[in-house]
């Protein structure tokens, strides 16, 4: 019967192993990851600039300031802290590709470890289906959110519903 301190020295000896021998994969993994640890640190930060502090003047995004239409990454910042305080339907609402990146984000670290600790060469692969499943959901995304806005006046996200109610009276 093993001991947890066997255990633990059972994964770092992989884990070293692991980076021994496919040092370049291994540097790449832990560089994302870091990247990652990085934005959550800073997301908190970011969230108090653009809510309260100097930030909110800025107006947010560009395409939603001229053409009162939402792109296809309006509400992403309020997708991911609801997705932080574990409210999933809203950030559904306020953006669905929230979800599905971070969802793949666990997914592609969870199989990257699995294959560093498996002493496996390709330790991060990021396959073709990502980048589709990607550009289809901002494009519906982009599609749905907007034919709503505009033929109904519904808005979900709550920001521009009042200019095309507006909008419908006057035309």
């Amino acid at each position: 019967m093993k001991n947890k301190n066997s255990n633990n020295k059972g994964l770092l000896f992989a884990v070293k192993r692991a980076y021994r021998e496919h040092k370049s994969a291994t540097v790449t993994f832990i560089t994302v990851n870091l990247l990652f640890l990085i934005i959550a640190i800073a997301f908190p930060l970011y969230c108090r600039f653009m809510w309260e502090g100097d930030g909110a003047q800025l107006g947010g995004c560009l395409m939603r300031r001229i053409f009162n239409l939402y792109c296809p990454v309006c509400g992403g910042t309020r997708s991911l802290y609801a997705l932080i305080h574990f409210d999933i339907i809203n950030s559904v609402i306020y953006n669905p590709l929230c979800l599905f990146l971070v969802a793949c984000v666990a997914y592609f670290d969870l199989r990257a470890f699995i294959a560093l600790l498996q002493n496996r060469p390709v330790i991060l692969r990021i396959g073709r289906w990502f980048a589709i499943a990607t550009a289809v959901i901002m494009v519906l995304t982009f599609i749905v959110r907007n034919l709503l806005l505009v033929l109904f006046a519904f808005d979900p996200v709550g920001d521009l519903g009042e200019f095309w109610q507006v909008y419908k009276l006057i035309n």
